[in-house]
């Protein structure tokens, strides 16, 4: 594959992303690296967490992601895997290529962020990221609606919006 990926992480999703941030940081001596919105004072829908060199993030479980599929408890879809790249539109296209299923076509998201979503053979959602360079357009005030899938969609339930992190130091 021509498209390098890196810095990959789980993304937990929950009912309630500040319980478990505060739960981690409080007891377990995890920083947070990144949060969206970014006001502490409003309630968190992503969060990523840094302990040595390892990352996670949480994200709320209660509505449909922007691939489309619905996330939650009740359906068992509560991890996803989140990838960086430097070139999010070639890295769709080179996994289209191959068979892929496509469930979210890259865009420009407000987080600054382009964003984009795959799914593995067991039809687990990947978001696949990179930052918006000052040159890239503004990204539009909300997060563009999922598109359907190019191939078999993955199984559907309730579910949630994910933002992407941006890069956090050392990664």
């Amino acid at each position: 594959m021509a498209v390098a990926f890196r810095d990959p992480f789980p993304i937990i999703l929950s009912d309630d992303p500040a319980r478990l941030t505060a739960f981690y940081r409080e007891r377990l001596g995890f920083t947070e690296s990144y949060r969206f919105p970014p006001e502490q004072d409003s309630e968190p829908e992503f969060v990523v967490l840094t302990l040595g060199g390892a990352q996670f993030a949480f994200g709320r479980a209660d509505d449909t992601g922007l691939h489309g599929i619905p996330r939650g408890a009740d359906n068992g879809r509560r991890t996803e895997v989140c990838l960086y790249t430097d070139d999010v539109d070639r890295a769709v296209e080179d996994l289209r290529t191959v068979g892929v299923p496509v469930l979210f076509e890259p865009a420009d998201q407000p987080w600054r962020e382009r964003a984009a979503y795959v799914a593995d053979p067991d039809g687990n959602p990947i978001l696949i990221v990179a930052p918006l360079t000052t040159q890239a357009t503004p990204p539009a005030t909300e997060p563009t609606e999922p598109i359907a899938p190019t191939a078999p969609t993955a199984p559907t339930a309730p579910g949630n919006r994910i933002a992407s992190a941006e890069p956090v130091a050392g990664s």
